[in-house]
């Protein structure tokens, strides 16, 4: 090699993970990479034991002729210092190969070393990367002291500041510029800012995507501590304008993880430095440096053995080119966003599992957030089972229009067998109900246009409707009109409070409202009433309003018209999706009950409180996630993603 004056990147590994306190590894590694190339131009390995050596000492005897492992008295973080200065003294000695640049992170004091004591002209380059998570690092240590500035303001943040030493490379002073103006711009004062990438001035009526509300930030003692955070790093622009990565470097980190795993001593042996070594032919030649080395020790390869390292070459050569496109970039930025998004919601829904100490300060606090709820619809009854049932005509009155309405008549007609009954009910008509169906309820006793008639319990009344449809046989489909909106709820409403909502389901198989039917067979109609359905096709009238006279009236509608099997498959329904339907709307009245402070203070609209209901979250939920994480506990929760839909909304400014 005759190249002069090259600049690498350098990174070192350690074969046990350090604490964050402590760094004790017993032994390290440290390559050295062309950046260009993406080659291993050197490495090197330290090691604090010998295994023959430490035999030997705890037997008091000498140690045997061996190769020692043993080359470093120091500590473990002085390692990667001395394995760089040996690897840029030894490639100008053996090499005549001088280093002119050192790209590495800001963690040692490498190149202070370096310039002491190889060259005083070295420079350092930045790695990127390191770089940036540094910045995020320290936006971080500022949200301990400020409750404004969210994941989301962080985001914001670093994606203007990697945007700045994007667009300033190359150009220190565009980069210094640019730094200092952000902490102005994300509060608003664009005075600072360049029209090259501040859309602001142009249009200072425009909204921040990114932050809260879509407006510039308030907290000004944040923008001083922000400030502060920017000046430091505006005033190294020189080493931003010209960064380097270590990517190749952390590669190899990797592939000696794989061979060197840290949960496995190989150090005080020689066994560490031929796995590194292994590694390095491993970066430079491919999986094919394994047929090299056996044609080397005279061992022909296998025809396994060569297929096996082809094939892995193949497929690492095929996946690095698709890792470099901008579509599989931008798929992992979005998957990689998707996980952290999933893993913030969990941990906000299940509240502190596992943290130092939690068992001491957060022991009660194990009430868990419900998992979104997956909102249960209609389904069809399946074709060959409405082909074989039996079809039976029913209706209520009850005794207004709420869901929780009595029922005072329940009628029924199956061919020419007539089924009808009065219920007294436990709670008052409306005076509109009692004029619609003349019906009233004097001293105990009901009048049916101004007629005493004879009544039953509901409960009686219920179970003679079943037996009534149980006569049929196994699968009885219940035909009503308008029955999925009103009379199932009222109905479903009654059965479960009287604990006989699983009997009568053995008695049906599912519905068909007539309303849907009429739509599909008799399109464009202005109403779809019964009685102008009934005056529109049959040109005739008849007693409204009165239950039997209602389910009369259907049927002869229907048998009418014939409208054909596959119009009344797609007006049916399951009784299993209708009773799913009914408890789910009744779980989310509830839940809405809760939510009452907030809609009385117009903090949500009805609209959103019926989404947030139906989704299985309370107001002590909502509580709950903002006691462990704040507004962004609130915001982790409402937009969880579950099957492949939001739970209620990612809009920012409802959270």
């Amino acid at each position: 090699m005759n190249e002069k004056g090259l600049v690498v990147a350098v990174d070192a590994g350690w074969q046990k993970r350090g604490s964050g306190k402590t760094y004790d590894s017993l032994s390290g590694h440290c390559s050295m990479v062309g950046p260009l190339s993406g080659k291993v131009l050197s490495y090197s390995v330290r090691s604090k034991n010998c295994r023959v050596c430490s035999v030997a000492e705890t037997t008091n005897k000498n140690p045997a002729a061996h190769e020692c492992s043993k080359n470093w008295e120091g500590s473990s973080k002085a390692m990667e210092a001395d394995m760089v200065i040996e690897m840029v003294e030894d490639l100008q000695k053996s090499e005549g190969i001088t280093i002119d640049g050192i790209i590495g992170d800001e963690d040692t004091t490498t190149i202070a070393r370096l310039k002491t004591n190889v060259n005083a002209n070295i420079k350092k380059l930045s790695d990127k990367n390191h770089l940036k998570k540094l910045f995020t690092n320290s936006l971080f240590t500022l949200k301990k002291e400020h409750s404004s500035l969210t994941l989301s303001v962080i985001k914001y943040i670093q994606k203007c500041f990697s945007y700045s030493i994007a667009q300033g490379k190359g150009n220190a002073l565009q980069i210094q510029e640019d730094l200092s103006s952000i902490p102005y711009h994300i509060f608003g004062d664009h005075e600072h800012c360049s029209a090259r990438w501040c859309k602001f001035i142009d249009n200072p009526n425009l909204r921040y995507k990114s932050l809260p509300h879509g407006k510039p930030l308030k907290d000004r003692f944040l923008q001083d501590d922000l400030k502060e955070v920017f000046s430091s790093y505006a005033s190294h622009s020189d080493r931003l304008s010209c960064l380097g990565s270590t990517q190749s470097n952390e590669s190899f980190n990797r592939m000696v993880s794989a061979k060197a795993p840290k949960t496995h001593h190989y150090s005080s042996s020689s066994s560490l430095r031929y796995r590194v070594a292994a590694c390095v032919a491993q970066k430079n030649e491919g999986h094919r440096y394994l047929i090299k080395v056996n044609k080397k020790l005279g061992l022909s390869p296998g025809y396994y053995t060569r297929r096996q390292c082809i094939l892995r070459d193949l497929q690492r050569k095929r996946q690095k080119a698709i890792s470099m496109t901008q579509k599989f970039k931008r798929r992992r930025r979005e998957l990689k966003a998707k996980r952290i998004q999933s893993l913030s919601t969990k941990e906000t829904r299940e509240g502190v599992s596992y943290l130092t100490g939690c068992d001491l300060h957060h022991a009660s606090d194990i009430d868990e957030i419900p998992a979104p709820k997956t909102i249960p619809k209609y389904d069809h009854l399946p074709s060959s089972q409405l082909l074989n049932a039996e079809e039976i005509y029913f209706d209520l009155e009850t005794t207004g229009l709420a869901r929780d309405s009595h029922i005072v008549q329940l009628s029924a007609v199956r061919n020419d067998e007539v089924f009808n009954k009065y219920i007294i009910p436990k709670k008052p008509m409306t005076s509109k109900a009692t004029e619609i169906t003349g019906i009233q309820v004097v001293n105990n006793k009901m009048y049916h246009n101004h007629e005493e008639v004879e009544t039953v319990s509901i409960k009686d009344a219920l179970i003679q409707f079943m037996d009534f449809m149980k006569m049929s046989g196994p699968d009885v489909v219940l035909v009503g009109h308008n029955s999925k909106v009103f009379d199932l709820p009222v109905l479903f409403n009654i059965l479960s409070k009287l604990n006989i909502l699983e009997t009568f389901s053995s008695a049906v198989t599912g519905f068909i409202d007539t309303i849907p039917l009429f739509k599909m067979s008799h399109p464009n109609l202005s109403s779809y009433s019964q009685l102008h359905l009934f005056a529109e096709i049959l040109q005739d009238k008849y007693s409204a309003h009165d239950s039997l006279q209602d389910v009369i009236a259907l049927k002869r509608l229907v048998d009418h018209t014939g409208p054909s099997h596959e119009v009344k498959v797609a007006a049916s329904f399951t009784l299993n999706s209708a009773v799913a339907v009914f408890h789910h709307k009744n779980t989310t009245k509830h839940l809405m009950s809760t939510l009452g402070p907030l809609l009385d203070q117009k903090v949500i609209s009805n609209g959103m409180g019926n989404k947030i209901a139906g989704s299985g979250l309370s107001l002590s939920h909502l509580q709950l996630a903002y006691q462990r994480n704040g507004r962004e506990g609130v915001q982790d929760v409402l937009s969880e993603i579950a099957d492949n839909s939001v739970r209620v909304t990612k809009s920012k400014k409802n959270h």
